[in-house]
């Protein structure tokens, strides 16, 4: 019954986010509380276990979305953004153009929280368009595919740190493992499948074709502008090599682990965004200040979202749901790469909500596959697949209950159909060539994966 009740909560989420278009957080906390009480959990009960999901979600994940929303905004603020920008495009030319945009689609996706990410490639990528006589979507697609599957499944974005985090896995080795993923992705889904369509000829809509507001005159240097949003995941990249030299008794060993934490890592990026975009530039504490403040403001909403997703998760994990889900396992020798995949899937269709999908189930399925009390594998897994199992599953389609779609929609004064085609087959297809790459990785790496976690 747990999962009929959860069914019925996440059906609950559809009808009062598209329908009666409540707010996606009161949405899931309704459907939190209903399906608490629907598994007969006590209200003091019910409210203990949603809190304290939305207490643990938020832990590292709100610091990280913050941090990660200050980065950007002091990209974009000081003209970092693009200078970077402008030396790719210059470095690549217009024959590789498509090329030029998807380096910068990839940078933003990792360095920026998603909609400052898209709201500054989006007037970049028209601009070279209009430019270059090239037909847009032709080059709107694959910016947007790039950025899209970077922020979806590299860390230090909120959704992979959840997800890592709930399986115990390494940092530096899903990066390792997910380049080869992002890559086949942005191939698949920002050339193959713009092919396939037969689109790229609509006309530029007139609003659109003014380039981006560059950010003053003190621009910082293009070096600086790759180092400070790539800092992150090489520090994680780093430390994993360094660690597999470093013995776990070394007094060292702690000290590299922390530094190589997605939290603090994201945290040296920010504090060099701040000395090397702001104070080095002549520009007053003030100025730096004020575009924290902003940032923050800016994600407030989805802070408070991803914590009411954890609340949902937590309903989830304590009415029993993660049991069922490791009998359905152990019972139907299904494998547990396609059950987070599909999960993850059903999750993303119903809350419209990436991140929120990823910590949801990434939750659930933690709680069938590890021993919470040992930290001891359950079944043969091995966890950097079971991370892009779920990642790759939180990106699968995208429709009219996902804010983004309206984003992508209505800034480039596309038709519901068309965004649909276009970004939510894009994804789709995608997310089903990314479970493939898993399932395979899965046979060269072999069923028994590591006992312990």
């Amino acid at each position: 019954m747990p999962i009929f009740w959860l069914s019925c909560g996440l059906i609950v989420i559809l009808l009062l986010h598209v329908f009666a278009k409540v707010n996606t957080m009161l949405s899931l906390m309704f459907a939190a509380f209903l399906v608490a009480f629907l598994n007969g959990m006590s209200p003091d009960k019910a409210l203990a276990s949603i809190t304290t999901g939305f207490g643990n979600t938020l832990g590292s994940l709100g610091i990280i979305v913050a941090f990660g929303a200050v980065i950007g905004k002091l990209m974009t603020d000081s003209g970092a953004s693009y200078v970077f920008a402008r030396k790719v495009i210059d470095l690549c030319g217009v024959k590789y153009i498509r090329l030029a945009v998807v380096i910068i689609g990839l940078v933003y996706g990792i360095a920026m929280y998603y909609e400052v990410a898209f709201l500054m490639l989006a007037p970049i990528v028209l601009a070279i368009a209009s430019e270059a006589k090239i037909p847009w979507l032709k080059l709107v697609i694959p910016a947007v595919c790039a950025t899209t599957v970077s922020h979806s499944l590299l860390p230090p974005q909120p959704g992979p740190v959840s997800v890592i985090a709930a399986f115990h896995a390494e940092p530096g080795r899903v990066w390792v493992t997910a380049i080869p993923l992002v890559i086949l992705w942005v191939v698949i889904g920002g050339y193959v499948w713009p092919a396939l369509m037969k689109n790229g000829d609509e006309e530029l809509p007139n609003a659109l074709t003014n380039p981006p507001v560059t950010g003053g005159e003190a621009r910082p240097s293009f070096l600086l502008s790759l180092l400070v949003p790539l800092t992150p995941p090489l520090l994680m990249i780093s430390v994993t090599t360094i660690k597999l030299w470093l013995k776990e008794t070394n007094p060292l060993y702690p000290w590299v682990d922390f530094v190589g934490s997605p939290v603090i890592a994201m945290g040296i990026a920010m504090l060099l965004a701040m000395t090397c975009f702001g104070l080095k530039r002549a520009r007053r504490g003030t100025w730096v200040t004020n575009r924290f403040n902003d940032a923050i403001a800016t994600v407030a909403n989805i802070v408070m979202i991803i914590g009411a997703g954890g609340g949902l998760t937590q309903v989830a994990i304590d009415s029993g749901i993660s049991d069922y889900i490791h009998l359905f396992l152990t019972h139907h020798n299904v494998s547990p790469y396609l059950t987070a995949w599909g999960l993850t899937v059903i999750f993303r269709i119903t809350t419209g909500q990436g991140v929120v999908s990823a910590v949801a189930v990434s939750g659930m399925m933690s709680a069938a596959v590890i021993d919470p009390a040992t930290r001891l594998h359950l079944m043969p897994i091995h966890p950097v697949l079971l991370v892009l199992a779920t990642l790759v599953g939180s990106n699968f389609m995208t429709h009219i209950n996902d804010v983004s779609f309206w984003l992508f929609t209505e800034y480039f004064k596309l038709p519901i159909r068309t965004s649909l085609k276009i970004w939510g087959g894009m994804l789709s297809f995608g997310s089903l060539v990314g479970l493939a790459y898993i399932m395979i990785l899965s046979f060269f790496w072999g069923s028994p994966a590591p006992v312990g976690v």
